[in-house]
């Protein structure tokens, strides 16, 4: 078993360097190579599904978030299945997300980055980004 879970790690750092690189193609075919050996693994989801968004994938994009989701609740799948949610204008679900994101990680910035984007997007009439962001946080703390 040791053996096979230093083979992921191997892969999946050789997929990070790919799409560091932006390599896209190759990192996908390594991420895909981890998922085969251990699909539990919340990480490559993650990573997978930012390739995919970035690709305008978003069926895939979304499925590998909530997988990411479902295997280990995490801040980065739910901050960028919010982002997503966002251009997508399923504003409701956005919201429910980024709040999820920020009760497990309330110092990302980058997702005080996508808030802003969301309330830009939707904020309703005479709301500021600012006022927004503040609103969210309440509802967190």
């Amino acid at each position: 078993m040791h053996k096979k879970r230093a083979l992921i790690e191997k892969i999946y750092l050789k997929a990070c360097e790919f799409q560091k690189n932006e390599r896209t193609s190759k990192a996908k075919l390594y991420y895909k190579r981890v998922l085969k050996l251990d699909f539990s693994d919340y990480k490559t989801h993650s990573n997978l599904g930012v390739l995919y968004k970035n690709e305008s994938d978003l069926q895939n994009a979304k499925k590998h978030f909530q997988f990411s989701i479902q295997i280990s609740p995490n801040s980065f799948a739910y901050n960028n299945l919010a982002h997503l949610q966002t251009y997508e204008k399923d504003f409701e679900n956005a919201k429910h997300n980024f709040i999820m994101a920020l009760k497990l990680n309330a110092n990302d910035s980058m997702i005080y980055t996508n808030v802003g984007i969301y309330y830009a997007r939707h904020g309703s009439a005479g709301e500021t980004v600012i006022d927004g962001m503040a609103c969210l946080f309440h509802l967190v703390a």
